[in-house]
């Protein structure tokens, strides 16, 4: 049993017991359950299910990511109200992101895909932060797509609406990191291999996706058997 399913039914066990909340029950219920519809399932379909934080492994890496992420937004905001410090990278994303703030829809992620793209160099990476991304200028996928992540962050895009996705080319027999955002009716993906963003459904005959990474953790894509 899925916990929303248990949510429901202590809901209605508790509307049915106390006289009067059964109309609240069922409008709670139904807000949930619209609600739930409105959020975008993950890039490429599927289950999938919650990493435990085990050495070495995603879950582990992406724990520690998180926390170089929220360091960059206080560096962010330190930039903002302190000139002095050394922001030489916070301004060269602010500059990304007020551009972008000028396109509407899918447009917006089309700047942040062009713009990176254009801006690193790739390069053997590592898990930085960022700002320590767009400070070093240069990195392999997943460092172009940790700063397309912040920077669609950065310019508004909700949590849930935008995601890293570690992927495997079957093509090129390797792994590889790319962000996944919503753009209303579907997944796009933006890639550092390309300028043209796809939908999830055109980078599966290419992509088989293996995690995906998000505010609320690390997932692992259940895929069914071959």
């Amino acid at each position: 049993m899925t916990v929303g399913l248990v949510v429901r039914v202590i809901i209605v066990r508790i509307a049915a017991c106390v006289p009067g909340l059964l109309a609240v029950g069922a409008f709670i219920l139904a807000f949930t359950a619209a609600l739930h519809a409105s959020l975008p399932h993950d890039p490429f379909g599927g289950d999938s299910i919650l990493l435990h934080d085990e050495a070495n492994g995603v879950a582990a890496k992406w724990r520690d990511e998180l926390a170089r992420i929220a360091s960059d937004q206080e560096a962010m905001n330190a930039c903002t109200e302190d000139a002095s410090s050394d922001c030489r990278a916070v301004h060269k994303l602010t500059a990304i992101v007020e551009e972008a703030r000028n396109y509407r829809g899918r447009a917006v992620f089309g700047h942040i895909n062009r713009t990176i793209n254009l801006l690193l160099r790739p390069t053997p990476g590592a898990w930085l932060s960022p700002l320590e991304v767009l400070s070093l200028g240069a990195g392999d996928c997943k460092d172009y797509a940790l700063a397309k992540y912040f920077a669609l962050r950065q310019v508004g895009i909700a949590p849930e609406r935008v995601r890293l996705v570690i992927v495997h080319n079957r093509r090129r027999g390797e792994d590889h990191m790319v962000v996944g955002a919503y753009a209303g009716n579907g997944w796009l993906i933006l890639d550092n291999r390309t300028m043209t963003m796809v939908t999830d459904v055109d980078a599966s005959a290419v992509y088989s996706p293996l995690f995906v990474l998000d505010d609320s953790g690390a997932r692992r894509y259940v895929l069914p058997p071959s």
